[in-house]
């Protein structure tokens, strides 16, 4: 018999003004030009990979800072990259695993 939870199902709320603070964090610490990226495999590990990329690449969270978070975003697999919802003209994106010959040019 399976117990019953009376506290419902499990959910996280990721804010996007923290998200973009914690990268601006990482960022200051960083040497001039190294580049940040972010991983943004299996969903954004369950916390949505187009929310967080757009959220990375596309906002910045003062005025004065219009470098995106993130330069860069790296995935798994080439389906994982096909998902995000980014402009990839501007945003590099880096598929981990290696590519099958079907998608090779």
């Amino acid at each position: 018999m399976d117990a019953k939870h009376s506290l419902g199902e499990p959910r996280l709320l990721i804010s996007r003004a923290a998200l973009l603070h914690n990268a601006r964090v990482l960022r200051r610490n960083l040497a001039p030009g190294v580049k940040l990226c972010a991983m943004v495999k299996a969903d954004a590990y369950g916390h949505g990979a187009s929310i967080v990329t757009d959220t990375l690449c596309n906002l910045s969270n003062t005025e004065e800072q219009t470098t995106p978070a993130a330069d860069q975003v790296a995935v798994a697999t080439i389906d994982e990259a096909a998902l995000l919802a980014i402009d990839t003209a501007h945003t590099p994106i880096m598929i981990m695993r290696p590519l099958e010959n079907v998608f090779l040019g």
